[in-house]
């Protein structure tokens, strides 16, 4: 549909300043035109142990894990947003920064394909990288081995059609993305994506066996969701081919719905909330905006999810903000097909001035907004002081009650407890943590907002 977009600062500015988080999270070579003072160049030698080059990507949160399934699922939802969302974009200045931000991960995700009868699907080991407090500049100097864990060929059994499918996704909606500006671009994703969905086809299972050191905190519990977001991305990149056919009846089958749990949240592990929208999109099939209307309808105040004194939607208290966010951004999606616009409009909204600190007697959950922004994020690069005559970042700088030496502008922290408590401490990872992932349906949300003329 069309929609008149207006101008609003306070949304404009978020994005802008996400756009500023999801640079901050660059691992790799960083380019000349960096424009974080304090990151710089690190993990460049990650691919090494397998004779690749596995650099360059996003660090999932604070930590330095390169995590190939949450960070494919935050880059499939933020490409979401820079497609149905474009206008949005556009029109505050942001869609050409768009484009530079998601080709980080993109590119990354080409690399862990290059060969392609395998995937990388992590670089790191949780227990490594969480021994170490520091700057991500400096894990090479502190011995901090970063292995590089395949899927597929090479791997003690076979799975991860979960991660392999979600990166696919991503691929195959990059390729429609850079479609008219980068014509060869979008063809290599394309072919990239292809490649991946088969690659899964043969590896039908999920991560958990394969991988198991990603399990402690990235466990997954199917593989069919991100089989059928693939499948449905593909469809829409090859939109009025005989392939698109093919694809769209491939996800119909992979998408599951007769669960009792069924699409209780949207996040990194469960994207059936998006693979309905996408057939609806392209199908208009009442089933799926049925399925989109059972799902918003749980968030919806007086059903299933309950809301805080002051207003959000709190459906589990690690990372409360994403899942909220996250439903706040399939609303506007629902809605920019038509269904219950304004009713869906208008929950997201709630959610979104909730987490900006637009409420009466709220306060702000992202970092360098406003005066009430929390400023001891949960993140190791923000808290490290620049490394200026040698000073060391450790585990002193992590214990130490003090405002984080650099501002992660833009990162949206977890968020608060059910009472709306919510207290600036850099241990309480479960409200203060920042992730590539939470700021992904939140950054989609504000170009929604914007989409349909919201003001703050």
């Amino acid at each position: 549909m069309t929609t008149t977009v207006t101008y609003d600062s306070n949304y404009a500015l978020a994005i802008e300043y996400s756009f500023l988080f999801y640079e901050a999270q660059r691992s790799g070579v960083l380019p000349a035109d960096n424009r974080i003072p304090w990151r710089g160049d690190s993990s460049e030698n990650d691919g090494s142990d397998v004779d690749l080059d596995l650099s360059g990507g996003w660090h999932n949160t604070g930590d330095h894990i390169k995590s190939g399934l949450p960070m494919s699922a935050a880059t499939t939802m933020l490409l979401h947003g820079l497609i149905f969302f474009g206008d949005a974009y556009q029109m505050i200045g942001q869609y050409d920064e768009g484009l530079r931000q998601i080709r980080w991960p993109l590119d990354y995700f080409m690399k862990c394909h290059q060969l392609t009868d395998r995937f990388y699907a992590q670089v790191g080991s949780n227990r490594n990288d969480h021994s170490y407090w520091g700057r991500p500049e400096e894990m090479d100097e502190q011995n901090i081995a970063r292995p590089s864990h395949v899927l597929g060929a090479g791997a003690s059994t076979s799975g991860g059609a979960d991660v392999m499918g979600e990166t696919a996704a991503a691929l195959a909606a990059g390729s429609i993305l850079y479609k008219t500006s980068d014509p060869d671009y979008s063809n290599h994703l394309l072919n990239n994506a292809t490649s991946l969905y088969q690659l899964a086809k043969s590896n039908e299972e999920t991560y958990n066996t394969a991988l198991p050191d990603a399990t402690e905190f990235y466990p997954s519990s199917s593989w069919e969701d991100e089989m059928a977001h693939a499948a449905a991305w593909l469809a829409l990149a090859h939109q009025g081919t005989t392939e698109e056919t093919t694809y769209l009846t491939e996800s119909q089958n992979y998408l599951k719905d007769d669960s009792e749990q069924y699409m209780r949240a949207l996040d990194w592990d469960d994207k059936r909330g998006l693979v309905n929208f996408l057939l609806y999109h392209q199908l208009q099939d009442s089933r799926f905006s049925g399925n989109l209307e059972t799902f918003i309808g749980r968030w919806l105040p007086g059903n299933n999810v309950t809301y805080t004194p002051l207003g959000l939607a709190f459906y589990k208290k690690w990372g409360s903000n994403r899942y909220a966010a996250n439903a706040a951004f399939l609303s506007l999606l629902a809605a920019s097909e038509g269904i219950n616009e304004q009713t869906y409009r208008d929950f997201a909204k709630s959610q979104i001035d909730y987490m900006l600190g637009l409420v009466d007697g709220g306060r702000s959950y992202v970092v360098g907004f406003s005066t009430t922004s929390p400023k001891r994020a949960h993140h190791r690069a923000a808290s490290c002081p620049l490394p200026e005559n040698d000073s060391i970042c450790d585990w002193e700088d992590f214990n130490d009650d003090v405002d984080n030496s650099n501002t992660l502008y833009g990162a949206l922290v977890g968020g608060p407890d059910e009472n709306d408590l919510y207290i600036d401490v850099r241990r309480d990872f479960e409200k203060n943590e920042v992730s590539c992932d939470y700021n992904a349906g939140y950054t989609g949300a504000l170009a929604g907002l914007l989409h349909f003329g919201e003001s703050s």
